[in-house]
Parts: C-alpha cells; sequence; structure tokens
C-alpha cells in the first residue's frame, strides 16, 4: 500500500549543508512527494562540519545527482525526466541558468533561502559583512529565483537584532534556523500554489561578491574594537580564517590573543592542518 502524500507537487531540492539536510528529513516525515535531490560538488557523501545530503538522501532512499555543470544540456534533460513542479534552492552553490528559470516559471517556481533581508546583502557571505559594517539589525529571505542573482520576489522575510558578540558562525546559524523555520511555515502553500510574492526594492540592493573585507587581512594600526570586529566576521569553524601579513608573507592566524592589543600569537602553520611542518610566533607589541 502506497503511504499518501501531502502534495502532488514533484519537489527537488537542489543544494546541501544543513538546510538541505533538515529541508529533506522535513519533506519525508511530512510526507511531501520529494523526488530528487542535486547534491553540492563538493558533497562527498560523508559528513564533515556540515552534513552530508547525498549520505541522508541515500538512508531515506530519495534519489539525488550530482554534477559539474548543472545548467548542461545533457545533465538538464535528467532533472526534467523527474517532471518535477518545484525547486527548493537551499544552500546551493549553484548558479542556475536561463532555461531552469523559464522550465520552472510557469510551474511552481524555483525558492532559495537567502541569509540576508533582501534587497541587503545579495551574494556571497552576507552575515560576515553584517557584522563588518556594523549592522543593528539582520535577517533571512525566503524568495523566488530569477534571471539576477538574489532579486526574485520575496514570499516571506524575518529580521531580527544582531548580539553585541555576535560572530559569522553565531549568526549564519541564527540565520540556519529561521530561514528552516521560513520554509516550514509556507511549504504547504508554496506546493499548493504559486505565489506572487513582493518585488524586491532594487534600488537600495546591496550586493557583495566572493571576497572577504579587506582581503581578509588584519591591519595591526586598527584599533582594538576595529580588530575584534574583523576577527568575529571572517572566523568560521573549518574554513581558513584571518590572514596577517609578516614580511610581505600572508600567514593564517590560528590561534590568536586580543586582550588589550600587546600581543598576537601567529601560528602560520599548525602541522596537524598542513604538510610544511613548522610554527611561527610573532609577537607584536602594542602601539604607542
Amino acid at each position: 500500500m502506497k503511504k499518501k502524500i501531502t502534495s502532488a507537487s514533484r519537489i527537488i531540492i537542489i543544494g546541501g549543508h544543513e538546510q538541505a539536510v533538515l529541508g529533506l528529513e522535513f519533506l519525508v516525515k511530512k510526507k511531501f512527494n520529494l523526488v530528487l535531490c542535486i547534491c553540492r560538488n563538493d558533497d562527498n557523501g560523508k559528513d564533515t562540519f556540515f552534513p552530508s545530503l547525498i549520505k541522508v538522501a541515500k538512508n531515506r532512499k530519495v534519489p539525488y545527482l550530482k554534477t559539474i555543470n548543472v545548467n548542461s544540456n545533457h545533465f538538464f534533460k535528467k532533472v526534467k525526466s523527474f517532471n518535477p513542479d518545484l525547486v527548493l534552492s537551499l544552500q546551493n552553490n549553484y548558479i542556475l541558468d536561463k532555461k531552469w528559470i523559464n522550465y520552472f516559471e510557469p510551474r511552481k517556481g524555483i525558492i532559495n533561502i537567502h541569509f540576508s533581508p533582501l534587497p541587503k546583502y545579495s551574494g556571497y557571505w552576507p552575515e560576515m559583512w553584517a557584522i563588518w559594517n556594523k549592522e543593528k539589525i539582520h535577517g533571512v529571505t525566503l524568495h523566488y529565483i530569477s534571471d539576477k542573482i538574489d532579486t526574485g520576489n520575496i514570499i516571506l522575510q524575518k529580521k531580527f537584532k544582531i548580539n553585541k558578540n555576535e560572530n559569522r558562525f553565531t549568526l549564519y546559524s541564527r540565520c540556519s534556523l529561521e530561514g528552516f523555520k521560513l520554509l516550514k511555515n509556507c511549504i504547504s502553500k508554496i506546493t499548493e500554489k504559486k505565489t506572487l510574492g513582493k518585488k524586491q526594492n532594487l534600488k537600495i540592493r546591496s550586493f557583495y561578491s566572493k571576497k572577504m573585507p579587506n582581503n581578509g587581512i588584519l591591519d595591526l594600526d586598527w584599533n582594538q574594537k576595529k580588530i575584534d570586529r574583523f576577527i568575529r566576521s571572517i572566523c568560521f569553524p573549518g574554513f581558513p580564517g584571518v590572514k596577517i601579513k609578516v614580511a610581505n608573507q600572508s600567514y593564517n592566524i590560528i590561534f590568536g590573543e586580543l586582550p588589550d592589543h600587546e600581543q598576537i600569537q601567529v601560528f602560520s602553520k599548525n602541522t596537524n592542518l598542513y604538510p610544511d611542518n613548522y610554527v611561527i610566533t610573532k609577537y607584536i607589541n602594542k602601539k604607542k
């Protein structure tokens, strides 16, 4: 006997990390018609700092695909063979071209969760830039994908205060939680009927490319507050963090002490992480 499904809409998840895994588990539990997962190219089927969508899809017996070129005609033909109605873009690092948008436009659309209060902070790493720019309010947005990055109509949005000592990881985690809540709150509605959504005011849009403030280089001439904010905005577990330049060479800061700007310990190449097997410690005296 077949299980009764919640909605006849045939859903695809494209993306990965915790958003896609949470979305998959929720759709399966609530008996939505999830027909395919398109997994990030960096997903090797094993949990790392982020959970693997491939691993969960296998466990839940959900078909999955993985590709280098999501926009190739060959791959898109495979996608269409599943006769999908709706795409949920959840921590998706693929840029979908017009063939995707044109195909799903008359259906239920392609819906993305973006970790910012659009139209502000479209593009890459919005939680990083929000902290660096000293924002007081941040948010998450559920929106349709259009032909330009993060410019589609808004379905739902949630704003919240940025805490005093917020760092990139804590803000990212809050965005992830609130984004999943938005998806749960409207999934029944968006699977039944495509909504119009609210147009974004693109006159106030801000966009950030794939780069870091000051190219990720810590400037020791900054005051203590700015250094602290810089480190909080960039550091994220499992990824290279703040760098420092010593004699025109850049080194990653693996561990640092910044209680009063009197010294910084720079461990450039920890033996557990790098093959070069050396550690450099540099002490920087407080400027008078």
